[in-house]
């Protein structure tokens, strides 16, 4: 009984619908006659293998047009009747209150179907289109106003990126890894241009057309949460993004990259809003074209272990914290990082750093005391001298956080760090300032030194002979006391 009597209300809301277009359709061919429809231009890609073409299009802004006459829609007998029985049927994601604002929201919704509709003729004689057509388009934004959801697809391209694999592959817990064909450079390209018409692509044709594989994935949020930027699914995108091209690197050598984000939602609506354009901070973006990523079919079991557990390791991070993989965050940024170094001598850093946040993550107390006590024993017969125990203060400090940074993955703003700086008597802004004069002193204290003939190994020692110098002064004076 229950499915007979859903099967009614659906037959009958189809009915409605069916009325409230054939009201619509003689007022939206008038406002046409008049001139009042205008295009949305675009430059179409066609792509093929080692090809594209462009051409500028246009589509009929039809959804434009019906929303630019909501007023004249609302008026109408058709459209209050259909609202009310769709409202009262509970299949529009808008409230049931019968406010003028949800009567409104209701409307535009009624309308994205008949504006879909419409935008399938080839030409703009409305008398083609026929209640199959419409009610098409009808049950497929029925299927979106039930769903609690909202889904997109992300597509991440891949350059630098080679495989002889013939079929796709989950990483991750939404990513594919898959061909990207000439059939979906196309509907990508043409996909982002027509919503985002007035902005760069993300990527120029020409790098496009070389790519032949992407990360893709269906996200979802809930609706009540979908605001135009998206920032929880699209963040949630870009940290499995960030899992996979990290288990990539620790996999195997070769410099993979991914330059580009596309999105598009899979329910048609009036108004996309703002294009995924995050900083992809995480990823390797325009890579060395010399070291090509490779990755064949025996290597997908060991790359899909190494996502799992990144993404274990990420998940079990508290929400909104900066060090995303924890104790692991530093080294793997520094790892990353490594392979942006056009310097050798930078990536010698990077690597070693990535080392001593893990290998030497709990022998920092010795070196913490050594650079402060040789820094303040410098400092202390400087030009401008520093008062020992405050350079020593300063120094550790600043050791203390940068270590902070390097091993735990902590950023200057967070609590423990501005906690040490106030222990000084500074805020953040001053700390910096001082770190940068310390470092200024220390750098011209052994310039001058140089000039005397030291290297700074011999100045090192001379720090060290006059520490001890004075820890045996100490001593003596101790003794003479007792």
């Amino acid at each position: 009984m229950e499915t007979q009597k859903n099967d009614e209300t659906d037959e009958a809301l189809d009915g409605l619908f069916v009325t409230f277009t054939h009201a619509v359709l003689p007022r939206l061919d008038q406002w046409i006659t008049a001139g009042e429809l205008w295009a949305d231009y675009y430059l179409r890609g066609d792509f093929e293998e080692n090809a594209y073409y462009r051409k500028m299009e246009q589509i009929p802004a039809f959804g434009g047009l019906l929303q630019k006459h909501l007023s004249d829609l609302l008026a109408m007998e058709e459209t209050q009747h259909c609202v009310e029985k769709h409202i009262q049927a509970g299949v529009l994601p808008v409230s049931t209150n019968g406010t003028d604002e949800a009567m409104q929201q209701a409307v535009l919704h009624l309308i994205i179907p008949l504006a879909e509709s419409c935008k399938q003729l080839h030409s703009l004689s409305l008398a083609n289109l026929t209640d199959d057509q419409m009610l098409e388009q009808y049950h497929h934004c029925r299927v979106a106003w039930e769903d609690a959801d909202s889904h997109f697809t992300i597509t991440f391209p891949l350059i630098n990126f080679s495989s002889d694999m013939l079929q796709s592959w989950q990483l991750g817990t939404r990513l594919f890894l898959a061909p990207l064909t000439s059939s979906d450079k196309t509907t990508l390209w043409n996909d982002d241009v027509k919503i985002f018409t007035f902005s760069t692509p993300p990527l120029d044709a020409t790098t496009f057309m070389q790519l032949t594989w992407k990360l893709v994935g269906t996200f979802s949020a809930p609706k009540k949460e979908d605001a135009s930027d998206m920032g929880n699914t699209r963040q949630e995108a870009l940290d499995e993004l960030g899992d996979t091209m990290n288990a990539m690197h620790l996999l195997k050598g070769g410099d993979v990259g991914s330059p580009a984000i596309y999105q598009k939602r899979l329910e048609p609506v009036l108004w996309e809003g703002t294009r995924m354009c995050y900083p992809l901070n995480q990823v390797r973006q325009f890579p060395s074209p010399f070291s090509t990523y490779e990755l064949h079919e025996s290597d997908i079991a060991p790359l899909q272990a190494l996502v799992k557990v990144l993404q274990q390791v990420r998940s079990a991070q508290s929400r909104g914290v900066s060090a995303l993989y924890g104790d692991l965050s530093v080294g793997l940024r520094r790892f990353n990082q490594s392979y942006e170094r056009r310097i050798p001598e930078d990536q010698i850093i990077d690597l070693t750093i990535a080392l001593e946040s893990t290998l030497l993550a709990d022998r920092n107390e010795e070196l913490t005391y050594r650079l402060a006590v040789r820094g303040a024993a410098l400092l202390a017969d400087a030009e401008i001298p520093w008062e020992p125990r405050k350079s020593r203060a300063l120094l550790t400090t600043m050791y203390d956080v940068r270590s902070r940074i390097v091993h735990g993955g902590l950023q200057l703003s967070d609590k423990d760090n501005l906690k040490k700086i106030r222990n000084l008597g500074m805020q953040s802004k001053d700390f910096l300032q001082q770190c940068e004069q310390i470092v200024r002193d220390v750098l011209k204290a052994y310039v001058q030194r140089r000039i005397r003939g030291q290297s700074v190994r011999q100045v090192n020692e001379d720090l060290e002979a006059h520490i001890m110098d004075g820890l045996g002064a100490q001593m003596s004076s101790t003794d003479v006391s007792q």
